[in-house]
């Protein structure tokens, strides 16, 4: 959980008890016994995807709805992706999960959403939802919810479910991870056609291993 999921180490949000929202703590963070309150369920924990040097630690779509999810799940596998499919307890919804090597934030962003276009999928939100750390007036962005909570209304748990059947399975075993190649940064000098059209080969060339 610590290496899938966590992010910014400095800041977190937390739900306790039967609060309906999660507020931002900045208290010392002890991620090993946070993540063990989360799973007991006496709290819940989200992290936010990237810290203050804008590198990006996790990938997520939030899905509202099963056939998307199960479209996206599919395409994912289609073109040999790692992922993992969470069903949320408070509604029909699911959290896609992609295993990343921590990134620099615009291009585990620009990845996330040509991942939506190239799926033709639509209403969905990714993590991380801001561009660079720039972005969000050096905030800490929009956090999302850690795997295994439990809502703290109805006493239920989000589970991890089989990516085809999407029936719960009781384990999950990540074989693969995603890496990007860094794209060069954007030049602010006068190119020819042939050399924005170059810029932006570049741009789009993100490899996964």
């Amino acid at each position: 959980m610590t290496i899938m999921f966590a992010g910014r180490t400095d800041c977190y949000a937390r739900q306790t008890g039967k609060d309906r929202g999660l507020r931002k703590t900045t208290a010392a963070m002890d991620m090993p016994n946070l993540i063990m309150q989360h799973l007991q369920g006496s709290h819940v924990i989200a992290f936010y995807p990237f810290d203050a040097k804008d590198l990006c630690y996790y990938c997520a779509v939030d899905v509202p709805q099963r056939e998307a999810a199960m479209k996206l799940s599919q395409f994912l596998r289609d073109n040999s992706l790692p992922v993992l499919v969470e069903k949320l307890a408070t509604r029909d919804a699911y959290h896609i999960w992609i295993p990343i090597i921590p990134a620099k934030t615009r291009t585990v962003h620009k990845f996330a959403k040509q991942l939506l276009h190239d799926a033709e999928i639509e209403g969905c939100v990714v993590y991380p939802r801001q561009k660079s750390i720039d972005s969000c007036h050096k905030s800490c962005g929009d956090f999302l919810g850690l795997p295994l909570g439990m809502d703290q209304e109805n006493a239920k748990l989000s589970e991890f479910i089989d990516p085809i059947t999407f029936e719960p399975v009781g384990s999950v075993v990540i074989k693969e991870v995603l890496r990007f190649r860094e794209a060069p940064e954007c030049k602010t000098t006068m190119q020819s056609p042939a050399d924005e059209s170059a810029d932006q080969e570049a741009t789009d060339d993100l490899d996964a291993c």
